[in-house]
C-alpha cells in the first residue's frame, strides 16, 4: 500500500513545516523507517542510529535527543 502523506517535526521550541512523502506500509515491520532525504528535510542530524540519538539542526552542539 502506498499513499501520499505529510510529515512534520514538532519539538518544544521548533516546528518544521510539512514535508510531502510517500507512505508505504509494510506489515512485517514493527517500526518506522524514514529515508535519508526525509531526515535531511526535517533538519535531523543523526548522532547514533543504533542508540536512537539525534539533534535538530538548530540545537546547540552539546544537546542530544533520544528517539521516542
Amino acid at each position: 500500500m502506498e499513499e501520499d502523506a505529510e510529515v512534520n517535526l514538532v519539538l518544544n521550541d521548533h516546528y518544521v513545516e510539512n514535508v510531502k512523502v510517500k507512505l508505504i506500509v509494510n506489515p512485517s515491520l514493527d517500526e518506522a523507517i524514514i529515508s535519508d532525504q526525509l531526515i535531511d528535510a526535517l533538519g535531523i542530524t543523526v548522532i547514533s542510529f543504533g542508540k536512537g540519538l539525534w539533534r535538530y539542526k538548530k540545537d546547540p552542539e552539546d544537546m542530544i535527543r533520544e528517539s521516542a
